[in-house]
């Protein structure tokens, strides 16, 4: 919704839907704030899914949330975000100890990030896969657009990345725009990638 705020909720059921779907929020845009929610239930979906919220877009903001449910969809896929749509939405203090699997967009954290967002003092620990051809990232998924700079700071992957293809990134992960992408201060630990030869 536009210039609502979410807070203090939590969801433990499983949620399956046919197009965007989320633990908490479809969709937080201008003005909206969601924070200090938990998601523990499974998010099934055959487009795009998150822990959280599906979309982010204007001046949204998500913070403090936590996601540990297991989210698997058939494009985009994330544990707080599902996709993030312009410069000024902020995701920070979010983290994700869940499962994530998706076909396109996949981040552990942060999905799809278009526009330019900030994705700071975040964290994932949950096992994130790609089954399709886009990278992978353990924090954030690929930008999808040449417009703005994706900003992530002060963020850290703990989970394995997996991914069918090529390329498999600890924290963010790029796709277009490569040299414009911000990784500020992030760092990780304890995280191996698996590339096709180690996917069973």
């Amino acid at each position: 919704g536009t210039n609502v705020e979410i807070s203090n909720c939590a969801n433990k059921g499983a949620i399956t839907g046919n197009g965007n779907t989320a633990g908490i929020a479809m969709a937080a845009a201008n003005g909206a704030q969601v924070f200090q929610c938990t998601n523990e239930g499974a998010v099934t979906s055959n487009a795009t899914a998150g822990g959280i919220a599906a979309n982010a877009t204007g001046t949204a903001q998500v913070f403090q949330c936590a996601n540990s449910g297991a989210v698997t969809a058939g494009s985009i896929a994330a544990g707080v975000v599902g996709n993030c749509r312009d410069a000024t939405v902020t995701v920070t203090q979010c983290s994700n100890s869940g499962s994530i699997e998706g076909a396109t967009c996949v981040g552990g954290v942060v999905g799809a990030p278009t526009g330019g967002p900030t994705i700071s003092h975040s964290y994932n620990v949950g096992p994130v896969k790609g089954t399709g051809q886009y990278p992978v990232g353990g924090v954030v998924g690929p930008t999808t657009s040449t417009a703005g700079t994706t900003q992530v700071a002060s963020c850290y992957n703990a989970g394995t990345v997996e991914f069918a293809g090529q390329w498999a990134y600890a924290i963010a992960a790029p796709y277009y725009n490569t040299s414009d992408d911000s990784i500020d201060e992030s760092y990780k630990t304890a995280y191996r990638c698996l590339y096709a030869s180690d996917i069973e």
